[in-house]
């Protein structure tokens, strides 16, 4: 069994001074004002419209958890209070990020950047167009290959929410960025009463962003089918390596308080369905 995680109390960060703390549920903050020190961001949780406050944070270090199991690049994410409230941080995943909304526009002009929820033209073929010539962390690797091993992790940990702003690249390296923001994952949002089949509930999880609304594993199936299958290969085979001793001890660093037992062994199980419902 791994630690439990620490708690890093934030409180004496130096916040961005162009944040207006208190404003917004989340804002920027740096241990030091050293021009060289790292930026979190840090989010409060959700205040209303979840069965258990705080699922969102469980979530958001626990995908970060089960991205470094794969391996995956993502924002590394941890436990954090500021002030006494609790809340997580979330690693800047580097400078110079050009987030999706603004790569799909540069190749379709009348592209609605600002829109929330579902967006015309927002699909794999215009994703796929939009990486091209980018690389990525993984070697080998194009963009929009690593990609689809986001799409891959998505249905793994049921994260509901790549729209297009969920993504980018980075432009000192052209690179694909490291996947980031992950809160809307693991059934976090499930009730008591969904929580007794973790399988059903994760049959249900959608890529809502997408046309058509699709199950996050056939939006994944769909990508893998247009990479080489030597990369397909790559992504399932990854997926398939987790086993229930892994997972566990992924659950078992949320330190006690921040997450319910129920909701423990209610992940568990949740992963272990997506997991076969990728490798039959």
């Amino acid at each position: 069994m791994n630690p439990v995680e620490p708690v890093i109390d934030v409180s004496g960060w130096a916040p961005d001074d162009e944040e207006p703390l208190g404003a917004r549920d989340k804002f920027w903050i740096r241990e030091s004002t050293d021009p060289e020190a790292t930026w979190w961001l840090f989010k409060r949780p959700r205040a209303t419209g979840l069965p258990e406050l705080g699922a969102d944070l469980w979530a958001e270090v626990l995908a970060s958890r089960i991205a470094e199991l794969l391996p995956l690049p993502a924002a590394e994410a941890r436990f954090a209070l500021w002030q006494g409230r609790p809340g997580v941080i979330s690693k800047r995943v580097g400078d110079g990020l050009v987030h999706g909304n603004e790569l799909l526009s540069s190749h379709n002009p009348g592209y609605r950047t600002a829109q929330v929820g579902p967006v015309p033209g927002y699909d794999l073929d215009a994703i796929a167009v939009a990486l091209d010539g980018y690389a990525s962390s993984e070697p080998g690797l194009s963009a929009f290959e690593a990609f689809t091993g986001y799409l891959t992790f998505d249905a793994l940990v049921g994260n509901t929410d790549r729209h297009h702003e969920n993504w980018a690249v980075l432009t000192g390296s052209q690179s694909l960025a490291p996947t980031y923001d992950h809160g809307a994952s693991l059934g976090f949002n499930a009730t008591a009463a969904r929580r007794v089949d973790p399988a059903a509930f994760a049959e249900r999880g959608s890529a809502r962003h997408f046309p058509g609304d699709p199950r996050l594993s056939d939006l994944a199936h769909q990508a893998l089918g247009r990479v080489d299958d030597s990369v397909r290969a790559l992504w399932l085979k990854r997926v398939s390596a987790l086993d229930g001793g892994m997972i566990r001890d992924a659950i078992s660093v949320v330190p006690g308080g921040w997450m319910s037992d129920g909701a423990r062994t209610f992940v568990e199980d949740f992963i272990t369905a997506n997991q076969r419902r990728l490798t039959p």
